[in-house]
Order: C-alpha cells, then sequence, then structure tokens
C-alpha cells in the first residue's frame, strides 16, 4: 500500500538524482505509484510539479508516461503545461510541448496547440508537430483494437491476428503496457496468453526502431524489458 504523503515526500526530495541516475524502469515505477495514489483522490500541486519534471526529462518513454499519467489524473492541467511549453524561449521545450499535447484530452486544444507547433519557425518543432498529428490518430485507433484484443470473451486468434498485427506497426509504450497485463488474464487461454507475449515482444521491438527513427537519440528511447 502506497502512503501518498510519504511517497510524495520522498520522490520530491530526490527527483533530481531520480531523473540523473535512476534506471527507466525505476522512474517509470515513479509515475505508476503517483497514479496509484491518485485513484481516489485528486493530485495536490507536489504530485503534478514532479510529473511536470518528469514529462520534461531526457527520456523520451518517462516523457510520455508522465503525460500520459497527467492526462488521466489532471487532464486540465496537463493542457495548461503544453500551452506553456509551446509558447517558450526554447525549442526544445516547445517540441516537448508539442509531444505531450498528444495525450490532451480535448480534440479542439490539441488541435489548437498542434496549429501553432507546425508553424513554429524551427523545423524540428514542425516536424514534430506532424508525427504528433499522426500519433495521436494511431493512439485513437489503437484503443478501438486493444478493446478487441483484450475482450476476455475473445480467444479466436484467427478473428485477432490483424488487429494485433496493426497493433504492432503502430502501437505505443501505453500500448505495450496494455498488452503485457493481458498475458496474466486469468480468462484468457494458454495460447491467447503465449500470443500476447509474443506480441509484446514485436510491438516493443517495433515502437523502439519507430521512436529511434524519429528522435536520432536511441539511448533515450528504449523501453523498459519486463
Amino acid at each position: 500500500m502506497i502512503v501518498p504523503d510519504t511517497f510524495l515526500d520522498f520522490v520530491g526530495k530526490h527527483i533530481e538524482s531520480i531523473m540523473q541516475e535512476w534506471p527507466i524502469v525505476r522512474q517509470l515505477s515513479i509515475v505508476t505509484g503517483l497514479r496509484q495514489c491518485y485513484v481516489d483522490r485528486e493530485p495536490g500541486q507536489d504530485a503534478c510539479k514532479i510529473l511536470f519534471q518528469l514529462m520534461e526529462g531526457s527520456n523520451l518513454v518517462v516523457r510520455r508516461a508522465s503525460a500520459y499519467a497527467l492526462a488521466e489524473m489532471y487532464p486540465s492541467l496537463l493542457l495548461k503545461q503544453t500551452e506553456k511549453l509551446l509558447i517558450s524561449g526554447s525549442a526544445g521545450q516547445r517540441e516537448i510541448g508539442i509531444w505531450a499535447a498528444i495525450f490532451v484530452s480535448d480534440d479542439k486544444g490539441f488541435v489548437e496547440q498542434w496549429q501553432i507547433a507546425r508553424h513554429d519557425q524551427e523545423r524540428v518543432v514542425r516536424e514534430a508537430a506532424s508525427l504528433s498529428y499522426q500519433d495521436r490518430l494511431d493512439r485513437k485507433r489503437c484503443a478501438q483494437y486493444l478493446d478487441i484484443v483484450l475482450d476476455t470473451d475473445q480467444n479466436d486468434l484467427g478473428h485477432l491476428w490483424r488487429y494485433g498485427q496493426t497493433l504492432c506497426d503502430i502501437g505505443d509504450d501505453e500500448t505495450l503496457r496494455h498488452v503485457r497485463a493481458g498475458i496474466h488474464v486469468a480468462g484468457f487461454t494458454v495460447n491467447k496468453r503465449a500470443w500476447l507475449a509474443w506480441l509484446a515482444k514485436k510491438l516493443q521491438s517495433n515502437w523502439e526502431r519507430r521512436q529511434k527513427r524519429t528522435s536520432g537519440r536511441s539511448s533515450n528511447v528504449k523501453c523498459p524489458s519486463q
């Protein structure tokens, strides 16, 4: 059982060393812990501040997970923070802003931010805007296909195969987490759980390759193995 105040106090005191020294999987555990702390309570300012810091860090996987957590926990704050990043004087901050905007729940809000980024004076931000737009479309499609693949009443792999292949082609780190969780669902047949394990492995490889091609920073995009 996570005690929110104790957990927040520890992370808040050590956030700089966590971001600089901790491996990806442990940084992701901080994001997971924050989400678990606030399942039944509104996140406070300290929790949001930690997620903002992680969202603006050097690792793409951790940035995405933090933005996704904010989208679930406090969507209005995520929207405000991405708006702030997109008017920053730093191109790097603006690039982070448009990538985080992928997780903004309001379609109108995302489009407004995308319009700003696609006309940015820096090419790297304009390219990020183009890729983020497609990424957002892919996320919506993945959500629909995950519902089909992880349906506990559906164990026909012949029917599920094409949806799984599409998830491998366009799925991201969040898709990967859902597929990995499905491996342990007791209601699935042994064959389906084995297929999901294969799917997770292929999805991870494909997503890492796409992100390396996108960012050119291979050291910053590796997914944690589980």
